[in-house]
């Protein structure tokens, strides 16, 4: 009797909407020219623990004077609907351990003194779109049991959304204007944060995706930390754009991800991240480093991005990597190669069964660890491979080469390696030009027969080549002079076994 003896007594402030007059009232108040009913925090909270289930309380156009805090007002649970628009809170409103079992739809409403429902249960659906809060938000630790909607809702100041557990929720087009926090949060089905706006620092660590993901066109300002999530469906990523240092690290990707046509402009870290379907990056910029050490790809791989600084594969692991110049819009811009000549690539212990690239991308970009540089032979060893599986013997044999001079750089000339290299490199180009030790046997037939007309060795220049000819391709001279002309055949058929020697290991090369 006395529930209903209060709804009868609230009947005017529940039909407030349909009551304003056209100037104000001492019953009313205007805040930037909009006419709103004055109603206290204490009479909304009797008629929110007043009204039974299966009811619905709408309220539009008030504005509610004083904190609402229910904590203090006796009120565990909310059993009708609620449907509050076009409004204004001035006090704080404190909505903590409530338990709203039906539908709960704001729109429209102004929270000038924050807005905190740390540990609410919201068992219908939610929504809170269009609004601002002015002061600090938090969802904390609230469950939202059906879907909730924060669409272009703007959050002035901290918002808190530290282990929340929601069923689906849309933040598309929300705007956080200071700190975000999403940690060890965990998202149901799809969640949509497409076109959100995080101004300061964006917080994920830990969060849990159980469905898809969706950061279509979102704007990450500051920092933004994923690490340790775990995206269960697929993430897109796509057309977002990162002005501050982002990272994954860590992170797991049970699904698809897309991070096509993002233009990083601060660091991006992946260390240690899990991919397990197909990952592409194409068509996005990355103008600082990018850091993938230790990453493990349990399918492609697609970075036909562009690079302007590092990018760190050390210890990565997965089936193919696309390297390949972009092919999509943006190609036109540098088409020829996925870096720029300021960019350094770091492939240490990286282990691909395929690498899709061209040598000249990569060339004079590889980076050592070490001030040595021994630790890029195996790395300049395994591209060459990757390279010749493509069919690019060319890109192979160039690849070598540069291998042989990094090498020969690191070498002090005492060593014999350091002699034997430079020979190498002079007749064969390292075993890639067999062309050069054809004109390389050829001077030397050509010189050594001019010192053997000058020793006498030979009567005419024509016998002179012939017997030079013979002595660089046998094995043994076949004159029986003493003095200079044996020591100098000597020479020559060593240096005649030598190329033989070269022509040999151009032809396993």
């Amino acid at each position: 009797m006395m529930p209903m003896l209060l709804l009868i007594l609230l009947a005017p402030l529940l039909l407030a909407a349909s009551t304003h007059a056209q100037t104000p009232t001492r019953g009313d108040t205007t805040i930037r020219g909009r006419t709103y009913s004055i109603v206290t925090a204490s009479d909304l909270l009797a008629s929110l623990r007043a009204a039974p289930a299966g009811t619905a309380l709408a309220f539009r156009d008030i504005a509610v004077r004083g904190p609402l805090f229910a904590p203090t007002a006796a009120i565990d649970t909310v059993r009708a609907r609620l449907h509050l628009s076009k409004s204004v809170f001035h006090g704080e409103v404190v909505l903590n351990n409530i338990v709203f079992a039906d539908d709960v739809h704001l729109s429209d409403i102004e929270f000038q003194g924050g807005l905190s429902a740390l540990k609410a249960h919201f068992n219908g659906v939610f929504g809170l779109v269009r609004s601002t809060s002015r002061k600090h938000t938090s969802f904390k630790q609230a469950t939202f049991s059906a879907a909730a909607d924060f669409s272009g809702t703007t959050f002035d100041q901290v918002a808190s959304f530290i282990e929340t557990r929601f069923a689906s929720t849309k933040f598309a087009h929300a705007r956080f204007a200071a700190d975000a926090y999403f940690e060890r949060t965990d998202f149901g089905s799809a969640t949509n944060f497409r076109d959100a706006f995080f101004e300061d620092d964006a917080h994920f660590k830990n969060a849990r995706w159980r469905d898809a993901a969706d950061f279509g066109g979102a704007r990450f300002i500051q920092r933004t930390r994923f690490w340790q999530a775990r995206f269960d469906g697929p993430a897109n990523f796509d057309d977002a754009r990162s002005r501050g240092e982002i990272s994954f690290n860590q992170a797991e990707f049970a699904g698809p991800v897309s991070y096509r046509r993002i233009t990083f402009v601060h660091p991006v870290g992946f260390q240690r991240a899990v991919f397990h379907r197909t990952t592409t990056f194409a068509d996005s910029r990355f103008k600082k480093a990018v850091d993938f050490s230790g990453a493990r790809f349990h399918a492609d791989l697609d970075l036909k991005a562009y690079f302007k600084s590092a990018l760190d594969l050390r210890h990565t692991r997965g089936p193919v990597l696309d390297l390949l110049p972009p092919a999509g819009e943006r190609a036109v811009d540098n088409p020829d190669s996925t870096f720029a000549d300021t960019a350094r690539v770091y492939m240490q212990h990286s282990d691909f069964a395929r690498i899709l690239c061209r040598w000249s991308q990569l060339d004079n970009r590889l980076a050592p660890i070490d001030s040595s540089g021994h630790d890029l032979l195996p790395v300049y060893a395994r591209l060459a491979h990757h390279l010749r599986v493509q069919g690019l013997a060319g890109d192979a044999r160039a690849c070598v080469a540069t291998a042989m001079d990094h090498r020969l750089r690191s070498l002090d000339w005492a060593a014999s390696e350091w002699y034997g290299l430079h020979l190498w490199r002079l007749t064969t180009a390292y075993g890639t030009d067999l062309g050069r030790l054809a004109l390389f046997a050829g001077l030397c037939v050509a010189i050594f027969a001019l010192l053997y007309r000058l020793l006498g060795v030979q009567a005419s220049l024509g016998a002179s080549l012939f017997f030079s000819f013979q002595i660089f391709f046998r094995a043994y001279p076949t004159t029986n002079s003493a003095g200079p002309a044996h020591l100098l055949a000597a020479v020559q058929t060593l240096m005649g076994w030598l190329c033989l020697g070269f022509f040999v290991a151009a032809l396993l090369a």
